[in-house]
């Protein structure tokens, strides 16, 4: 999107991402000298819904370099905080002995939809979003004023629904009392063991 949006320009896309690296070394660094929220499931879901907002969402929004360079830190700088919140929720609930066969389990179905997803972001980006908002269909008269429609904004389009839908995930797990409160209801693994 960023090449299509800039005409190719090879270092302002390794600028935005050079943002995101570095965003993602700050968020460790934050979460390394504060530990996380008390509540580790708030770490977990309100830094999934801040990344897809001020990540995916702005990155699909913007349209220039310092807007791009932005939300790639913003995004990405909570990650960190995500995993480790998540991480910590799972060693004090797997016994010791159980975690890697746990882990390597949670991993696996946390990852199974990633090679689905790559192998239908392309063709969706090129044959549907792309051609769908350089042209004058419907689309393109929705969200033309939104992200324009030159080449790159069906794949903006395409990060802006992705960075929505994120974020309305996150805020609906806030919805289901059993996850809300999943520090509470499972029991921690016996440390004494």
């Amino acid at each position: 999107m960023i090449l299509a949006r800039t005409n190719n320009n090879s270092v302002l896309l390794g600028t935005v991402m050079s943002a995101a690296g570095i965003g993602g070394v700050a968020g460790g660094a934050v979460l390394s000298i504060w530990s996380g929220p008390k509540r580790k499931i708030h770490g977990v879901l309100v830094s999934n819904i801040l990344m897809n907002l001020v990540g995916w969402f702005l990155v699909g929004l913007g349209q220039n370099w310092y807007i791009w360079t932005l939300a790639a830190f913003l995004g990405i700088f909570f990650l960190p905080i995500l995993n480790g919140s998540n991480q910590a929720i799972w060693q004090v609930k797997v016994p010791p002995e159980m975690q890697g066969r746990v882990f390597a389990s949670r991993l696996f179905i946390a990852q199974m939809g990633m090679p689905l997803g790559m192998l239908i972001a392309g063709p969706l980006a090129d044959d549907f979003f792309e051609p769908a908002m350089t042209s004058q269909s419907s689309l393109a008269s929705m969200f033309g004023n939104l992200v324009g429609t030159g080449p790159g904004s069906g794949m903006s389009l395409m990060l802006i629904f992705a960075g929505l839908m994120g974020a309305i995930a996150g805020v609906c797990a806030y919805s289901f009392r059993v996850l809300r409160h999943a520090e509470d209801i499972l029991p921690e693994h016996d440390k004494t063991k």
